[in-house]
C-alpha cells in the first residue's frame, strides 16, 4: 500500500492488530507506528532488512508473532518502579516532577509526582523488566544536578528494571542516597 497509513484494532493490552489480504509467495515489507509521525526506527534481522520489517507470505493463511513496538521480540514482562525523592532540604518551588527517556515522559513530558508527606514524592511507572532508562527529579522547573555513580552515569540518574514490582530507597534531590541532618548547637 506504498506505507500509507492502515489503522489498526485494539485487541486490549496494549496490543494492536491489522488483517491483510496477501498474494502467496509475496515479499511484503512493513513498519508500525505509533500515531501519524510515530515510525518505529530501523529493523534488523531477524525480523527486518535494516530498514523495514519483512514477511514473506506462505500458501496458508497465517499470524505474525507478536512483536513489541520497535522490536523482533514480543515484550518483555513489566512491573511497577515507584520512584522516590525526598525535598525536605530543599524549598519546593510548586510542583514535584520526574522526567527521564522511559514511557510516557521520553524527556518531554514530565510526570508530576505525589506529596507522600514528610518531604517525600513518589511516581509509579509500568516499566519492562531488564530496560535500562535514565531521569531526574525537578523542584518546579529546575532539574537536580548531575549525578554520579553509585546512582547516576554523571548526568542523569539510572535504574535496570528487575523482574518484580520495585519500590525505589528514597532519595534527596540532587544527591545519591536518603538526605540525612545533624543538629548543630551555636554558642
Amino acid at each position: 500500500n506504498g506505507f500509507s497509513n492502515q489503522a489498526m484494532t485494539n485487541a486490549g493490552g496494549g496490543i494492536y492488530t491489522y488483517t491483510a489480504s496477501l498474494a502467496q509467495g509475496a515479499a511484503v515489507q512493513y513498519k508500525f507506528k505509533n500515531g501519524t509521525g510515530g515510525w518505529e526506527g530501523a529493523i534488523t534481522a531477524p525480523c527486518g532488512d535494516g530498514s523495514n520489517r519483512i514477511y514473506s507470505v506462505g500458501s496458508t493463511d497465517a499470524t505474525v508473532g507478536l512483536v513489541c513496538f520497535n522490536s523482533c521480540v514480543a515484550c518483555p514482562a513489566t512491573y511497577n518502579v515507584t520512584f522516590r525523592v525526598n525535598m525536605s532540604a530543599e524549598n519546593v518551588g510548586g510542583s514535584v516532577y520526574i522526567n527521564g527517556n522511559f514511557p510516557p515522559a521520553n524527556w518531554s513530558t514530565p510526570q508530576l509526582m505525589t506529596n507522600a508527606g514528610g518531604g517525600v514524592y513518589t511516581y509509579t511507572a509500568t516499566l519492562g523488566a531488564g530496560n535500562n532508562y535514565e531521569y531526574k527529579f525537578i523542584n518546579g522547573s529546575s532539574y537536580e544536578g548531575n549525578l554520579s555513580s553509585p546512582c547516576g552515569n554523571g548526568s542523569n540518574r539510572t535504574i535496570t528494571v528487575p523482574s518484580a514490582n520495585t519500590t525505589l530507597p528514597i532519595s534527596c534531590f540532587s544527591y545519591c542516597g536518603n538526605c540525612t541532618t545533624n543538629s548543630v548547637t551555636f554558642r
